[in-house]
């Protein structure tokens, strides 16, 4: 086992060397000798594997050895919020690959953003802090994952954060809602609040929400993410040589959903006929590995508002030198105004009977009546067929549901347009690339690869018209730029969604599930690699279910659960 152990981190670290023109970034660097044994070894340093490290080195008396293939970014603008609202300026912060050509979104090859840094995704993400609903994590524990519903998950949701209100001042000018007792209550590291400022022209959303019948939740993150929400916010190379190192306890892999499965495959863990395909030894039989990859498609329609009495907005920062200058003072001078604001703490979480009232039904019955074997990627075998079918059956049953939403539309002072499909049916893979396993990972998203998807997305136009036409907009002169006014049966929509929607909402999970091993699962509730030992996953990869919400605050939740897992089995008080 130890040989087996040590083969994969050796796996990783020529990872490390052999994919830097895939990545576009610089050579790893040792940060300080390599000992020959930790106890131990946790490869990736992202949001779950610091997490991770940090509670195993809390009594001083083990070693840890955290393995990371990105650069410690010590420029201090990555703590300015507002440099959120766009990617373009850090492209060295992310991978750089071209994933498998989309067939449902017209061979799109959106690249996934997957951080190259240290801190991974929490350091890179819009820094929007909210948990899903009580269903979305009830889910897990009734695909067989026992101890892993809401309730169980609940104390490290609090545990992972320490809340800070905002002054009485703020919390009344922007009508920010909490609840302690509720939702919080913990002191872990990641400090948690509402930022002090907020764009002009919020308010008449959250006036259209009212009368459209949307309330807003005093409290979303104690399991009631339904409704239009204000979340809080988070505040925050060279060589060739290898190296084998061994762990006298375990190796906890926090890749992250698309190097994970991937690094498991280069090991010989994964689906026989990958594995065979890329000429390495199967170790462990896993169809799961790679399988069941899920994220949530966004797009929609584009919206303006033809006479906007408000200023400043958000894009201001990036076109207003003037504007920018003054916020970037006030920022310095007192952490306030406009730069406290990230990409987004705004979002509505709908049901689908709240976006389609009238049609609901039907589409819930064609899920419900629906075989989703012929739209599942051919390498599924018959555990995969049978995972996929048990999740199947649980979307259709939540979309049906009050208290489970099925799309995001985000939100902030303008008109709405965007919005994320919450329950997609279709599933994509994450596999090594059989003519060059050493190059990176073959995403393949398959979005829209069930039919039923596009028909979702659909309701998310449809929705915004009606949405941008209530009373509460009157005088603003909403306009529909695209697909425009014109553009109104299904088939139309569905073309112009094909090329215009995102495969992702960075919301990439599933590819190492926990499930059961006849359902296609990699780990087990005690997230240990079926059948390989002293051997764990701590990610994203392991969601058997995307919830209807984003990942952030359930990756630090899977994260902390998954350290006191980890510290029982290994004897970590000794």
């Amino acid at each position: 086992m130890d040989q087996i152990v040590a083969k994969m981190v050796s796996s990783f670290i020529q990872l490390l060397v052999s994919t830097f023109a895939v990545a576009g970034v610089s050579a790893i660097h040792i940060t300080a000798p390599l000992n020959q044994t930790y106890d131990y070894i946790i490869v990736g340093g992202g949001t779950s594997g610091l997490t991770v490290a940090n509670r195993l080195t809390e009594n001083g008396k083990h070693t840890v050895l955290v393995i990371e293939y990105g650069n410690l970014v010590n420029d201090p603008s990555i703590l300015v919020p507002a440099n959120t609202l766009s990617f373009a300026p850090t492209p060295e912060r992310y991978f750089n690959f071209t994933p498998v050509p989309n067939p449902g979104l017209n061979n799109d090859t959106t690249s996934p953003l997957a951080a190259a840094i240290v801190g991974g995704s929490s350091a890179v993400n819009g820094m929007f802090f909210d948990r899903g609903s009580e269903a979305d994590y009830d889910a897990w524990e009734a695909l067989g994952n026992k101890g892993w519903g809401f309730k169980d998950l609940l104390p490290y949701f609090k545990k992972s954060v320490t809340f800070t209100p905002p002054s009485e001042d703020v919390a009344d000018k922007y009508n920010y809602t909490w609840d302690v007792e509720a939702a919080y209550g913990g002191h872990g590291e990641i400090q948690v609040s509402f930022p002090p400022y907020q764009f002009p022209g919020q308010n008449r959303l959250w006036d259209a929400w009212k009368e459209i019948g949307v309330e807003k939740p005093k409290e979303a993150a104690a399991g009631n993410a339904i409704g239009s929400i204000m979340a809080p916010s988070m505040v925050k190379v060279g060589g060739t040589e290898k190296s084998v190192v061994k762990a006298r306890k375990e190796v906890i892999v926090a890749a992250g959903a698309i190097w994970t499965p991937w690094l498991l495959q280069r090991s010989g863990v994964g689906p026989k006929s990958v594995l065979e395909g890329a000429g390495i030894a199967v170790k462990k039989h896993l169809p799961g590995v790679g399988a069941n990859f899920q994220d949530h498609p966004f797009g929609g329609s584009v919206w303006n508002w033809t006479t906007n009495p408000y200023f400043p907005t958000a894009g201001a920062l990036a076109t207003n030198q003037t504007f920018y200058a003054e916020a970037e003072k006030e920022y310095t001078q007192s952490r306030e105004g406009p730069l406290t604001t990230s990409r987004g703490n705004q979002a509505a979480f709908l049901p689908l009977k709240t976006v389609d009232p009238e049609g609901w039904q039907a589409l819930v019955d064609a899920v419900a009546a629906q075989d989703p074997t012929p739209y599942l990627p051919a390498q599924y075998d018959e555990t995969l067929i049978a995972g996929a079918k048990a999740i199947h059956n649980i979307t259709a049953e939540y979309l049906g549901r009050d208290d489970a939403a099925a799309f995001e539309f985000t939100f902030a002072e303008g008109p709405i347009g965007n919005a994320a499909i919450m329950r997609p049916l279709s599933r994509g893979t994450v596999n090594i690339n059989p003519s060059d396993p050493a190059s990176g990972p073959l995403v393949d998203w398959r979005t829209f690869s069930n039919p039923l998807d596009i028909k979702f997305a659909v309701q998310m136009v449809r929705f915004s018209r009606r949405f941008n036409t209530l009373s509460s907009f009157s005088g603003l002169g909403a306009v529909e730029l695209s697909p425009g006014s014109n553009v109104t049966t299904d088939a139309a929509i569905e073309r112009y969604l094909r090329s215009t929607m995102d495969p992702t909402f960075v919301h990439m999970a599933g590819t190492a599930s926990m499930l059961p091993e006849e359902l296609g699962g990699v780990v087990g509730t005690d997230l240990k690699v079926y059948g390989v030992g002293k051997l764990s996953v701590v990610d994203a990869s392991i969601v058997p279910y995307l919830p209807a919400t984003h990942l952030c605050t359930t990756v630090y939740a899977i994260a902390e659960k998954a350290a006191d897992a980890i510290k029982a089995r290994t004897g970590w008080a000794e």
